[in-house]
């Protein structure tokens, strides 16, 4: 079934706030970047297990 315009700028928009606010966040040093952050799976119908 192809994705409609509306569910992809949904989706789209979904993924570049989430990215934005993981980017925004700032650490001192690499050293601090926790090694266990997670990566959420996304599909058509959204993030999958947040």
């Amino acid at each position: 079934m192809p994705v409609s315009i509306p569910d992809l700028r949904f989706q789209l928009i979904a993924w570049f706030t989430w990215a934005t606010a993981m980017l925004n966040h700032r650490w001192s040093s690499p050293e601090e970047v926790p090694t266990d952050l997670p990566l959420p799976q996304w599909g058509w119908e959204g993030t999958q297990g947040w």
